[in-house]
């Protein structure tokens, strides 16, 4: 991405999707463009199993437009950013047209949401886990789409309020969560799968909390504690 002007993004992955599906299906691939030139490519090793393959998508049509033109999956990043919640009732219309055009299906199963998400049994324990990372992460998405970020605010706590509130995300619990997921389905129309959205403004202990499932009663298990200014 570095160098290239933003407007050839798009068509230039256009471009490659089409070669990398040439070649997960074993196909030969002759291809030479401005960009890259393959020869006869061909893979060494084809894929052993079957896997999905998806493109991204946000605000605009051209992810759903290339999903559709070539039958494969998409994920829809910053799902629950307002301004993502708006367009997706026209993301699947989007992807359907091209997918008819081109004599392709697409399917809903296959349609992934991205969405800022962190729970607690507690709505002042999520708090407390996100309190040390939460506005940094925030500063720096501000600085690579700062029309989607909601404005630097006096408090961690008032940043996490606007985010719950305009359901840019959820630092909460599951109840939330599962509130804010039903809105993303409804929106929708449905879709396949929900993933949040990996970020550091947790500790690794509070994201990734130890198993409780091992029989080994002897296992030493990690300790840990949280802390907040004031």
């Amino acid at each position: 991405m570095y160098g290239v002007e933003p407007t050839q993004l798009r068509p230039r992955m256009h471009e490659a999707l089409d070669v990398i599906l040439r070649l997960f299906r074993g196909e030969s691939a002759p291809h030479h463009s401005e960009r890259f030139t393959c020869n006869e490519a061909r893979l060494h090793l084809l894929p052993y199993s079957d896997f999905d393959v998806v493109v991204t998508a946000a605000i605009t049509p051209s992810g759903p437009t290339l999903a559709g033109r070539h039958g494969v999956g998409m994920l829809t990043l910053s799902a629950t950013n307002p301004q993502t919640v708006e367009a997706l009732e026209g993301q699947w219309r989007i992807a359907e047209e091209p997918a008819r055009e081109h004599g392709k299906t697409v399917s809903r199963d296959q349609w992934r949401m991205v969405g800022i998400v962190h729970l607690a049994p507690t709505m002042d324990e999520a708090r407390r886990d996100v309190y040390h990372g939460f506005d940094q992460i925030f500063d720096y998405l501000r600085h690579i789409i700062p029309a989607a970020m909601p404005p630097q605010t006096p408090t961690v706590d008032d940043l996490i309020d606007i985010v719950n509130e305009t359901g840019l995300g959820v630092i909460g619990t599951s109840e939330q969560a599962v509130a804010g997921i039903q809105r993303l389905i409804d929106m929708s129309g449905g879709f396949g799968a929900f993933l949040i959205q990996g970020a550091d403004f947790a500790s690794h202990c509070v994201t990734h909390p130890p198993s409780t499932a091992s029989s080994d009663s002897s296992d030493p298990k990690p300790t840990w504690t949280r802390s907040r200014p004031g």
